[in-house]
């Protein structure tokens, strides 16, 4: 978990907020609030393009209002995670292709 935490500290855009995070042996669900809808895309595509994760969608979107009246986009995403493979196997699988 400290890998994605540190990965959306770097990459997220400035106004994304992490509302919560939940994640079990399958995905994770992030909790999310950016600005715009652009940024809502993009934290999307961010989260698919990242290696830890086979996919990603949005399984609810709504719009929020901050205390100064400015509007919010909030949203959940299920991300989820990528086939395990230790270095051994990724070594093995090599080996096997090279008919060793």
């Amino acid at each position: 978990m400290h890998e994605l935490i540190a990965y959306l500290e770097k990459e997220m855009p400035y106004s994304f907020c992490l509302n919560s995070i939940e994640s079990d042996m399958e995905k994770v669900t992030l909790d999310l609030t950016v600005s715009s809808k652009e940024e809502t895309a993009s934290v999307l595509k961010k989260i698919k393009e990242n290696e830890m994760f086979s996919s990603a969608e949005v399984t609810s979107v709504s719009l929020l209002e901050n205390d100064l009246g400015e509007i919010l986009y909030g949203f959940t995403i299920d991300a989820y995670f990528a086939p395990y493979e230790e270095e051994g196997d990724e070594a093995e699988d090599a080996n096997a292709q090279e008919g060793l």
